[in-house]
């Protein structure tokens, strides 16, 4: 079976575990300081705070902005569900709006529609890793004296007019879960130039313990640590972050130059002034596509050929319902599908990919 993605070794993975193992310190420590200055650094950012996952990498930075009851949160309908779910878990409201229709990214658009007296927060998020329209969304944001929250989680090394995912808004936050670009297996970073946003944020990560005062909890914290077994994994994978990057957009590159010649199958766009990171690739499946994309999907397993659906649309989920119109996020909801997309991914495996979908469409 072709996977839709998989982890890509960088080397020296096995080497810097050793030597964690070695130091007999495997908890946070050095190596977890490491990465955090690395990444930061990466990112074109000043300060960083690893955690346990993307997940509650969100959830500390609402609770450290002060997010809670009585606040509204807005965020793109079709995404990963995490930015709706980390804002009721701070006991604020989610407030889906609905995305572009060739990107599906967050709509400034709406956005600005969507605002209330209690509007707290904008979630962007740089869909699958192509960087939201981050110059219309500052602007709102500082027009309207509302925080504003980049969810990078899926776009380690993406552009976004020559700046680099995660230096778009002022806070920031990544995932570096199992099938992202780089990865920790689990893990995730909290990212600003605001050094009293970032230093509440380890204080919270922490138990609400202060360094210089053990076992004193200065405020309602939480167990959301990465340990050095972790940073050492990450810091071998971003040792080759350029490198796995430069090896998914030659993937990216192939199947656009196969599949958009195809009647129905619509690669995803990438506009002029992004590099998208190609977390994922997702296509779109239409007519005159003799195929639904839930059909496609089947035949292709039948071929070995892993994939899968795009995100269920946040409004029609139970926890998250909300009336309105969403026809982008709609549309990607009902047609968008993931084909194998990854740094160790072999020209042969492409081209079978791509010639499988050709086929089943003359079949």
């Amino acid at each position: 079976m072709i996977p839709v993605t998989q982890f890509t070794e960088a080397g020296n993975e096995l080497k810097y575990l050793e030597q964690v193992v070695k130091s007999k310190w495997i908890g946070g420590g050095p190596w977890v300081e490491k990465f955090e200055k690395a990444f930061t650094e990466y990112c074109d950012m000043k300060y960083g705070c690893a955690v346990s996952n993307g997940t509650t990498a969100l959830f500390l930075a609402y609770k450290a902005l002060g997010i809670g009851p009585g606040d509204e949160v807005i965020f793109p309908d079709q995404t990963f569900i995490t930015p709706a779910s980390m804002a009721l878990a701070a006991g604020a409201k989610p407030v889906a709006v609905d995305v572009e229709p060739d990107t599906f990214n967050i709509d400034p658009a709406m956005v600005e529609k969507a605002i209330t007296k209690k509007t707290k927060a904008i979630v962007g998020v740089d869909m699958l890793g192509h960087p939201a329209e981050w110059d219309a969304l500052n602007e709102i944001a500082t027009k309207h004296g509302i925080l504003l929250i980049e969810d990078a989680a899926e776009a380690h090394g993406a552009l976004y007019r020559g700046r680099k995912a995660g230096s778009l808004a002022p806070i920031s936050m990544f995932s570096f879960y199992g099938n992202k670009t780089i990865t920790t297996g689990e893990g995730g970073m909290i990212i600003s130039n605001d050094k009293t946003f970032i230093d509440q944020c380890f204080l919270t990560r922490g138990h609400g313990m202060k360094p210089e005062k053990r076992y004193w909890h200065e405020v309602l914290g939480y167990n959301y640590r990465l340990t050095d077994l972790q940073a050492a994994v990450g810091m071998a994978q971003f040792e080759k972050i350029d490198t796995f990057l430069k090896a998914k957009r030659k993937v990216a590159k192939h199947y656009r130059e196969e599949l958009s010649h195809i009647p129905g199958i619509h690669p995803p766009a990438e506009r002029e002034h992004v590099s998208h990171s190609y977390w994922m690739y997702q296509i779109t499946v239409d007519k005159p596509y003799p195929l639904s994309r839930d059909k496609l999907a089947e035949e292709l397993k039948k071929l070995n050929i892993d994939t899968r659906r795009a995100f269920y649309q946040a409004h029609v989920q139970p926890p998250y319902k909300q009336a309105g119109s969403f026809p982008n996020s709609d549309r990607c909801s009902e047609t968008g599908l993931m084909i194998p997309m990854g740094a160790n991914l072999s020209d042969e495996h492409v081209a079978y990919v791509c010639e499988s979908i050709k086929r089943l469409a003359r079949k």
